[in-house]
């Protein structure tokens, strides 16, 4: 039989490596789910991993008392206060503990599902976040998805498609640079033929697709820091792993998002 409430052990809060651990679990568990629109079980496993490291129970499920206790510590660091009775929290909980208690295996069911699944990934994500150290490293997304010069512009349109990115680094002779979705169309509107015919090099040719500089700042950057403020006000940043800012050692990406 499992312990009542009052002989439950105290609820642990994750410190700043472990946010940072289970932040990324939720982030893939939620890409998995993005790309998948019935994909709602890797953002589960991905909630009861992060309630069984708060409650330290190995038994704890989604739909547990313990599970919601976890859940409400991490959502009340984001709000800095306590969530009240009717914060929109409580639905969103019902929502994913009521999904995942339903039998069904696909359809319209399991699509819904996964949405709400991804909605309170958010609120997790933003309640460990502050649990974290304040810098780049730990808000980067990683690893770095780019795209070789040497693919064709069909493969660079169908890796922004699949994976709603708005935004694909590539490593050229003069360093990091980045591709827009929408330098990607508007280069398109003009050269019709291009996704057939063209490599990314090719299409990178002057006055071609365009492509802009990426900046590089090491991992212990602070994420309020005025100079990292103004470069991700025009797009993207690569982060280092050391304190020299070295374009071989570019460990993740962070965008002004990231920081929301």
């Amino acid at each position: 039989m499992k312990p009542d409430k009052k002989d439950r052990a105290p609820l642990v809060a994750p410190e700043a490596n472990q946010a940072l651990h289970f932040l990324r679990e939720l982030r893939n568990a939620r890409s998995v789910a993005l790309a998948d629109a019935e994909g709602w079980q890797s953002l589960i496993f991905a909630f009861e991993r992060l309630a069984k490291y708060i409650t330290r129970d190995q038994f704890v499920t989604v739909g547990s008392m313990a599970a919601s206790d976890a859940f409400k510590l991490v959502v009340e660091r984001a709000q800095a206060d306590k969530l009240s009775d009717n914060d929109p929290f409580w639905l969103l909980l019902k929502q994913v503990v009521d999904g995942r208690n339903s039998e069904f295996h696909g359809g319209a069911a399991a699509r819904r599902f996964a949405k709400h699944c991804v909605e309170f990934s958010f609120l997790l994500e933003e309640g460990l976040s502050n649990f974290m150290n304040k810098n780049l490293g730990s808000v980067m997304s990683s690893p770095v998805v780019e795209i070789e010069l040497w693919r064709m512009l069909a493969d660079l349109r169908r890796l922004m498609l699949e994976n709603s990115y708005t935004w694909i680094p590539l490593k050229t002779s003069e360093g990091w640079k980045v591709v827009s979705d929408h330098a990607l169309v508007s280069y398109l509107k003009v050269h019709q033929d291009a996704l057939k015919t063209q490599t990314v090099e090719q299409a990178l040719s002057p006055g071609g697709l365009e492509a802009a500089t990426l900046k590089l700042f090491c991992a212990k950057t602070e994420i309020r820091n005025e100079e990292l403020m103004k470069a991700l006000a025009r797009g993207p940043v690569l982060v280092c792993d050391g304190e020299e800012l070295n374009v071989d050692r570019v460990v993740g990406i962070v965008t002004s998002f990231d920081l929301l």
